[in-house]
């Protein structure tokens, strides 16, 4: 009678329990809260101070004089409407003034993905990257502009203390010495 050969060694596998893949997930997994508190019909606050802050954000984005008088004369007709998509974190926000409506989904991507294509207000195709933090702001870039000289958008949005839909929004500039352009804009529901 013959023996069976002894079984052949287990493969290593490629993982070590010192490598970093090893506990990285298979696939990634980001923070989806299960509240709707973003999802509403919202219309914005407008008060002096508001109206300083936006004139200022205006000029920095080197807006001229005739479109900044414009946009502040119509800025008090700005509402969103937001709905945050419980099962996948996606946030759609419809933002509506008199120039307009811009309807975006800022698909869940996380913060150091490579983006997905969405529309701007000025109908220009960028990345966007979208993620919630444990604190239940929705955090978002949108990549590569070509406006306003070039440059990044960066937003959070969130409900304040007030009860209030805050969008704190910033525009990144690419070109040498130019400056950020601030602004937190703020809605009561409708």
């Amino acid at each position: 009678r013959t023996s069976l050969p002894p079984p052949p060694p287990p493969t290593p596998s490629p993982l070590t329990e010192s490598s970093p893949e090893a506990t990285a997930p298979a696939t990634p997994s980001f923070f989806k809260p299960e509240t709707q508190q973003l999802t509403g019909k919202w219309k914005l606050v407008v008060t002096p101070e508001f109206k300083t802050e936006y004139e200022t954000y205006l000029k920095s984005l080197s807006q001229p004089q005739i479109v900044i008088k414009v946009a502040l004369g119509l800025v008090g007709f700005t509402t969103e409407e937001t709905q945050h998509i419980v099962e996948t974190g996606a946030l759609q926000v419809i933002g509506r003034n008199p120039r307009g409506d811009w309807d975006r989904t800022l698909e869940l991507t996380g913060e150091n993905s490579e983006g997905v294509d969405v529309k701007t207000a000025d109908s220009e195709i960028v990345k966007a990257q979208s993620w919630w933090s444990e604190d239940n702001v929705h955090n978002s870039w949108l990549r590569n502009t070509a406006k306003y000289g070039g440059g990044d958008f960066s937003s959070k949005r969130y409900i304040d203390s007030e009860g209030l839909y805050v969008c704190e929004s910033t525009f990144h500039p690419t070109k040498e010495g130019a400056t950020k352009a601030n602004i937190k804009w703020k809605f009561e529901a409708v």
